[in-house]
């Protein structure tokens, strides 16, 4: 008796991305790798990094933040329709106007996305996901504020520190609007 086994095979894709969002929200680092992982389902993940303690106008980030997502496409790889699964963790000191918050976050949600070839191989990929976060941290307090003056009372930061973060939320896990590279 003889057996047969016929394979197809199959190219296996790379692409490197940066989320524009990222960038505009809060000019942060930003760089993501997928890969395909099985017809129809591809692995991500992106990184997020922003060392800036103060970037004028009384704001600060600081942050670096990982985001792992599991996609699965309708049609063909990265073009497209698609629903993911992601989760993240990030750790921060960030600032705006009166209110500075230090920390850490993590999470989980669902995804949707839509990716669309706009050249050989440059595509944009919009994705907006949902789900929970839980958040660890507070308010430590710092002079914020531009027009807080030592001893004005009314500007005094004293309400906000030690405020605590709120614990567990449901809402918007992801927005992205990314420029991706496929190498093939």
């Amino acid at each position: 008796m003889l057996f047969v086994v016929v394979a197809v095979g199959r190219a296996q894709k790379l692409a490197v991305k940066t989320n524009a969002v990222g960038w505009l929200s809060a000019m942060t680092t930003n760089v993501g790798i997928e890969t395909t992982l099985w017809p129809k389902l591809t692995i991500a993940a992106d990184g997020y990094f922003n060392p800036v303690a103060d970037w004028g106008n009384n704001k600060s980030t600081r942050l670096w933040a990982v985001q792992p997502e599991l996609k699965y496409w309708l049609g063909e790889e990265f073009v497209g329709h698609y629903f993911g699964a992601h989760g993240q963790f990030s750790e921060f000191d960030a600032g705006l106007f009166r209110l500075r918050y230090e920390g850490q976050y993590w999470g989980a949600g669902l995804s949707y996305g839509y990716s669309m070839p706009i050249a050989d191989c440059w595509h944009l990929d919009f994705s907006l996901g949902l789900g929970w976060k839980h958040w660890e941290g507070s308010a430590p307090g710092g002079r914020l504020d531009p027009y807080y003056r030592a001893g004005a009372s009314d500007w005094d930061d004293k309400e906000f520190r030690g405020k605590p973060l709120p614990g567990d939320t449901f809402g918007f896990t992801k927005v992205s609007a990314s420029v991706v590279f496929i190498i093939k």
